[in-house]
Order: C-alpha cells, then sequence, then structure tokens
C-alpha cells in the first residue's frame, strides 16, 4: 500500500514537533516508497525518492542512515540510465554516488553492495562504449566485483571478512561479466567454485552453468585478454 505509506510519511514530515532521528527515518522510508511505488512513470520515481535519500544525506549527516541513502541514490541514478534516452551524466552520478560509500567508514556490507554497485554501473557504460574504452569498463566491473569475492583482495580492512550474501552476490556478478566478455569458460570455473562455497545454491548454480554450454560463440569483444584471470 505505497499510497497510503506516502501519505503518513508526508503527515510525519510536516510535522514540526517531530524529532530528528524520527525524521531521517521518514525521508529514508518515502525514498523506499517512491523507488518501489507504482503511483508515478518511473522517471519521476526515481527522480523523486533521489531528493529524498539526499535531504538524508545533507540533513542528517550523524544518521546511521546517511551512506545507505548515498548508496540508494546510486541506484537510483542506475535505474535513470536504463531509460530510453537517459542522459549520460545518471551514469556518471551513479558511480559517483557509490564510489562515495565504497571509499567511506560506512560498513561492510554498505560498501559491498556499493561496490557491486560500481560494478553495474561499469557494466553500463561499457554497453555504449567503443572497444577499447567497453574493455576498459568491463576489467573495471570485474575489478570491483572481484574485491569483494576475495578476501584477500585489500578491500577489506582489519577485523573484516566477505559476508555471505554479497559473497555470493559478487560471484554472480564477477560471472556475469565474464559471460559480457565471452569468456563463458571463466563464468563456469566461477560458478562450479561456487557450489562448494554456497551447498543450498548448488542447483541453481549448476543450472546456471549448464545454460553457458549452450550460449553462442564468443562474440569479437572476447579476442581481447586484457582481463583479469
Amino acid at each position: 500500500c505505497y499510497k497510503e505509506a506516502l501519505g503518513y510519511l508526508t503527515n510525519l514530515i510536516n510535522d514540526v514537533s517531530a524529532p530528528t532521528n524520527i525524521l531521517a527515518r521518514a525521508y529514508f522510508a518515502l525514498g523506499d516508497v517512491l523507488m518501489n511505488g507504482t503511483e508515478l512513470q518511473p522517471a519521476e520515481r526515481w527522480t523523486r525518492a533521489i531528493s529524498a535519500y539526499a535531504t538524508v544525506r545533507q540533513q542528517f549527516p550523524e544518521s546511521e542512515l546517511r551512506w545507505l541513502a548515498v548508496g540508494r541514490i546510486g541506484q537510483c541514478y542506475l535505474q535513470l540510465a536504463a531509460q530510453p534516452d537517459s542522459d549520460p551524466v545518471n551514469l556518471a552520478k551513479a558511480q559517483e554516488s557509490f564510489q562515495q560509500v565504497a571509499e567511506s567508514n560506512a560498513d561492510t556490507a554498505m560498501r559491498s553492495n556499493a561496490k557491486l554497485g560500481l560494478a553495474e554501473t561499469h557494466r553500463a557504460m561499457a554497453r555504449t562504449a567503443k572497444t577499447d574504452e567497453a574493455v576498459a569498463h568491463h576489467e573495471t566491473a570485474l575489478k570491483h566485483a572481484l574485491d569483494v569475492f576475495y578476501a584477500d583482495s585489500g578491500f577489506y580492512g582489519s577485523g573484516e571478512k566477505p559476508k555471505g550474501f554479497w559473497l555470493y552476490q559478487a560471484g554472480l556478478t564477477a560471472a556475469k561479466i565474464r559471460i559480457d566478455t565471452g569468456r563463458a569458460d571463466l563464468a563456469a570455473r566461477l560458478y562450479e567454485s561456487m557450489e562448494k562455497m554456497f551447498p543450498s545454491q548448488q542447483e541453481a548454480l549448476r543450472a546456471m552453468r549448464g545454460q553457458l554450454s549452450r550460449r553462442p560463440d564468443p562474440s569479437p569483444l572476447s579476442t581481447s585478454n586484457g582481463f583479469p584471470q
């Protein structure tokens, strides 16, 4: 019931007696409602959600939701970038938002999410780039994903280690990038490694690996061997 939620949150935000910590949560929830609701057209949903999340960042810098809000801003810009005739600046803004979170003092989960956001942003940039630039974007995307996947990548701080959910998502993202670049063989090897790491997902991962054998031959872009192995 996003429409009803929007009404409650708007009333709360307009309540001058609402405590600061409650207002930060209200603006963040408002962003989530706008981002996921269906009352507005997609572009307007994400644009208005960005405004709500930006309020958390700007007006409540001490809130524990600050970096989560910045990550959401990146996701909104990534969604806007996927719209027809999107302004290329949306990808640049998505990259900037994710980079800020990845380099922040946010917790491991938030920074992992941001790194995978960076990987997806560079994948999107590669789709419209010239061949040499596409190679560079794919290489950068892969590095961001593998930084989260490998505990010794240098991404994790002292006492930190990969989180199960984000570790799994990083593996899937890295495999998608391998496939993008025509290296289905490396994607299959990654899926195989993940089957041992995530026993509960073995059936799904085997199915993904099986689908690779039915893919068409690699595109010309895949002849480049400039990708991390």
